[in-house]
């Protein structure tokens, strides 16, 4: 045989193992976000379920004001997830260039159609503000399961600090809102190689399951029952001196699907750790306690902070 279809018979060979990994990887990648990790197919799925309930009605027709864009990524396991962007407008309300982007990751019982206002007036702080339907949710491809959602948000997270020469935006600084669920699903997806300069945590569970309170304390029914090792209170705080936790002392859905003990812990080890904490006698759950300006009036002292000089001083509202 000549050298030449030596050379085309090995170039063949190293093209078709370069697509078998390939193929090989985007299977492992599907597998995993299709993979129930908590309780089994039929609890997950179940649970899921109840959250989207929880979440209200969806409307498919809906169509954003003028100044939100629909936006849309598509998984490596080829689902397409779809939420919206507000562009970054200065404090007269007009498009300004991005700080960078502030990624939205909402709780388990919402969609990202009902938190256009949100976003808007995140937006105002001078950034790129994005939120999108978990898998599942909404617009956006499925089925839901927690390590379908997990894995999304790191993928995002990453398409979402690309530079410019990477095909990105080439934001300058990257933020992580994560709200209720959404901070646990953050505490999951974030690693020492995320880049995110900053993580603000806002009415953060204990744990990722989700046990709702009867009557007393420990009776209780389990809704969904995750891997320890999932919980928040058993993560690492991300980079604890850049993360923010905002804490409510009316936050009864806290109360009704977490333990008392565990938020507790929780709240302990994110003040150990240096995590900024925030904790507001009035504050409910986030989106529910009509205190959002406050929030996000924290939210912006924080992220205009100097942290090498330590947290800044939070008012109480």
């Amino acid at each position: 045989m000549t050298t030449s279809k030596l050379c085309k018979r090995a170039m063949s060979t190293i093209a078709w193992c370069l697509l078998l990994v390939e193929g090989l990887s985007a299977a492992t990648a599907s597998d995993e976000r299709h993979a129930y990790v908590c309780n089994n197919q039929k609890a997950e799925t179940e649970a899921f379920e109840q959250f989207k309930k929880g979440a209200g009605g969806f409307d498919p027709n809906y169509t954003p004001p003028a100044n939100i864009d629909s936006v849309s990524y598509t998984t490596s396991d080829g689902k397409t997830m779809a939420g919206y962007m507000a562009k970054a407008r200065g404090s007269t309300h007009f498009l300004a260039e991005p700080l960078g982007y502030i990624l939205l990751l909402p709780g388990n019982a919402v969609y990202a159609q009902d938190l256009i206002s949100e976003i808007r007036e995140l937006s105002l702080l001078g950034y790129d503000v994005y939120v999108y339907d978990y898998r599942g949710y909404g617009r956006s491809a499925g089925p839901s399961t927690v390590a379908g959602i997990i894995s999304d948000a790191k993928e995002l997270i990453i398409r979402l600090n690309r530079s410019a020469t990477e095909g990105g935006r080439g934001y300058a600084t990257h933020v992580i809102y994560g709200i209720s669920a959404g901070g646990a699903i953050a505490l999951n997806a974030l690693d020492a190689n995320s880049k995110i300069d900053r993580l603000i945590l806002d009415g953060l569970p204990a744990t990722m399951s989700v046990k709702l309170r009867l009557y007393f304390e420990y009776l209780r029914v389990p809704i969904l029952e995750c891997p320890a090792e999932l919980a928040p209170m058993n993560r690492a705080m991300f980079d604890s001196k850049r993360s923010l936790l905002i804490k409510g002392n009316q936050d009864v859905v806290l109360a009704n699907t977490q333990y008392k003990r565990d938020q507790d812990r929780l709240l302990a080890k994110a003040k150990a750790a240096g995590v900024c904490v925030s904790v507001q006698p009035k504050f409910g759950h986030p989106l529910m306690d009509g205190l959002t300006s406050p929030r996000i009036q924290l939210i912006e002292k924080f992220l205009k902070a100097d942290l090498t000089q330590g947290c800044p001083s939070f008012p109480i509202y």
